[in-house]
């Protein structure tokens, strides 16, 4: 099964930007696209020698975010679509392993796998690694995705119908745009999660740096829950269950009573 892999930049960051690409060609027992699409950057000067004839190369006047990602899913050609930030990595089965869950799901709409989280400092085009951590695995929950964007933006791949049916990004977002995009996803039928560790991604390791970014996506969070008020859905016993096991699962039992049960009684009385 053909699958796209779409890589945004600014072209801030080279030496990465080449790396991820470079991950993004080397999937194993995969038949895949690489579309790297320069946001007012020049994408063939940036790899300039990375010659491969899976590789295309897109460069868009600066529109943000969201406008590159809509203009790399407009070039797809892809069955399957999958993205990666320029400071990522897959790893070299990450297409094969979810390729294969949808091909047994074929009630799913989209497929992801756990993720290695990296603390960084960040020092422009080198990545200094502080701390590497991973999340339990537990089964996909819609009420969770709800209430927290479960997995970076690399670690999925979806059947591009949906980008037919449903569209791409919101280009009035630059933050959390791959959180909106998986909300509407969601309503189209459910995903899958995989326990394997597919990919590789980048967060800052100050405490500093992690409050500045929760902050500027602030303005975000709100255009998400002013969007998504009418969301609404029936939840049955084992749907309770699976969010019962997300909140363990984060080691959140101790606040759960007065925190999370709060928030997902508001979630719900706004639908």
């Amino acid at each position: 099964m053909a699958t796209t892999l779409i890589i945004r930049t600014l072209g801030q960051r080279p030496s990465l930007l080449r790396r991820a690409v470079a991950s993004a060609l080397a999937q194993r027992d995969a038949n895949v696209e690489v579309i790297v699409v320069g946001d007012g950057a020049n994408a063939a000067a940036l790899l300039d020698g990375f010659v491969d004839s899976r590789l295309r190369l897109l460069s868009i006047p600066h529109q943000g975010r969201s406008a590159a990602g809509n203009a790399g899913l407009a070039a797809a050609s892809g069955e399957l679509i999958g993205f990666l930030d320029d400071d990522d990595e897959l790893l070299p089965d990450h297409v094969r392993l979810l390729t294969a869950a949808l091909a047994e799901a074929p009630d799913a709409v989209a497929a992801y796998a756990l993720a290695e989280r990296l603390e960084v400092d960040d020092t422009g085009d080198e990545q200094r690694v502080r701390r590497r951590h991973v999340e339990s695995y537990f089964p996909y929950s819609k009420a969770a995705l709800w209430l927290h964007n479960l997995m970076p933006i690399q670690a999925v791949l979806f059947r591009v119908g949906l980008f037919r049916d449903h569209g791409g990004f919101d280009p009035a977002l630059d933050a959390l745009e791959d959180w909106d995009l998986w909300l509407r996803y969601a309503q189209a039928g459910p995903f899958k999660a995989l326990p394997q560790v597919t990919s590789r991604y980048a967060t800052p390791a100050s405490r500093a740096a992690r409050i500045a970014r929760a902050e500027a996506h602030a303005p975000a969070l709100q255009q998400l829950r002013l969007k998504h008020a009418d969301l609404s859905a029936t939840m049955n016993f084992p749907a309770i269950q699976a969010l019962d096991d997300f909140f363990r699962q984060r080691h959140l039992v101790n606040t759960l009573p007065r925190f999370s049960l709060r928030r997902l009684w508001q979630y719900l009385k706004r639908a």
